[in-house]
């Protein structure tokens, strides 16, 4: 696509490449967090086992720099699967973080939902919010069978919440002194409350995602009217005159296809401007198959239309032309039962050269368009316009 096409490179910028280098960014903060964890725990503020941390902190290390390569590369960060591999880093470092931070992982249960929010997508929030669950429902009772959690702290909030003393199992073996509350008990204190709180904010995160793809289909919709042509769905005049001042490298090559409607003056006389308008769009429709990232179509006045080719290769236009000529015939097909009467033909004219020259190589096109033009409209004793 040329460099002025920003229909899809709008979906590209706020559905990918923005929400990848956002979220890169708080997985930053995130990491950040994770080492001044650790750095209290080498200085005994926490006590939590110090091989045990500096595994979790590695392993957060490696979920934070993923996202950060695939933001850092212009290519990668416009890949749609780039979102799905940030979310599971997001993920896998909330959960490591949920371990080792104990009650307080509170808040980060819920940072996978909060991140796919970025990216407009219920899809990819819906994902988010099943992982942000998980980590809420597994992490408690995780934590302390692994002996990472301070038993003894949870069963005196338990104990206090209950009015009772709770039941106490031994939680890692070879592990004196490290007990944790059963698992009902920790699951129903911890898990249960997080797992609600998770439920809500997710379907708040839902709306939000909603707003979001309405609010880009609006911009893409305002977009797509400054750049389209409404009735043939080609790019209109302004972007055909962006187009020509696009710069060119180097020595490329292109070709052009110019294409005149015959008759829509008798077609407007007799059926009037909507048989006119229909004619267009039926004519227009047969060049649509024709256009790709290297084919480009524009409506460059009231019945002509026009196609540049970026290509080193002058036999892709036949090829092109074949292509439009089984088009055409299948759509005058349709017209004999849909459109009774409307007829679809299309004067033509071809050249090619150095994509420097595509004024010059336009011209060109269009008086050999006007050749055919006139010889196919004496041969129907019709007035050349």
């Amino acid at each position: 696509m040329f460099a002025f096409d920003d229909i899809n490179a709008l979906r590209t910028e706020q559905n990918d490449r923005r929400p990848n280098r956002y979220v890169a960014a708080a997985l930053q903060i995130g990491l950040a967090g994770m080492f001044l964890c650790l750095v209290l725990n080498e200085i005994n503020v926490f006590h939590l086992e110090k091989n045990v941390m500096r595994f979790c902190a590695v392993i957060s290390t490696v979920c934070s720099a993923v996202p950060q390569v695939l933001a850092g590369s212009s290519k990668l960060s416009g890949d749609p699967r780039s979102k799905y591999a940030i979310l599971f880093c997001v993920c896998a470092m909330t959960f490591i973080m949920s371990l080792c931070l104990f009650l307080f992982s509170a808040p980060l249960c819920v940072l996978p939902m909060l991140l796919a929010a970025q990216y407009n997508s219920r899809r990819l929030s819906c994902l988010a919010i099943v992982g942000s669950c998980l980590c809420v429902a597994v992490t408690p009772p995780l934590g302390c069978a692994m002996g990472l959690w301070d038993s003894e702290f949870l069963r005196f909030l338990i104990s206090s919440a209950w009015g009772r003393e709770m039941l106490l199992v031994p939680a890692v073996e070879n592990s004196p002194g490290v007990m944790t509350t059963g698992v009902f008990g920790v699951i129903m204190f911890v898990s249960v409350p997080w797992l609600l709180i998770t439920a809500l904010l997710g379907r708040l995160i839902l709306t939000v995602t909603r707003k979001g793809e309405e609010n880009i289909d609006t911009q893409v919709k305002v977009m797509q009217m400054s750049q389209m042509d409404a009735l043939t769905n080609l790019y209109n005049q302004n972007i055909y005159n962006q187009y020509l001042k696009t710069p060119v490298q180097g020595d490329e090559t292109v070709g052009v296809l110019f294409f005149d409607v015959d008759g829509l003056k008798r077609v407007n006389d007799d059926g009037g401007h909507e048989q006119g308008d229909l004619l267009l769009r039926r004519c227009a429709e047969s060049l649509h198959g024709l256009l790709d990232d290297n084919c480009h179509g524009f409506r460059i006045g009231g019945d002509e239309f026009l196609l540049v080719v970026d290509t080193d290769d002058p036999a892709v236009l036949d090829v092109k032309l074949e292509q439009w000529q089984k088009a055409i015939e299948l759509i005058n097909i349709e017209n004999r039962t849909r459109h009774k009467g409307l007829v679809c033909h299309m004067s033509v004219g071809k050249s090619f050269g150095k994509k420097y020259d595509l004024p010059e190589l336009i011209v060109l096109a269009d008086g050999r368009m006007y050749t055919e033009k006139e010889a196919y409209h004496k041969e129907r004793g019709w007035e050349v316009r």
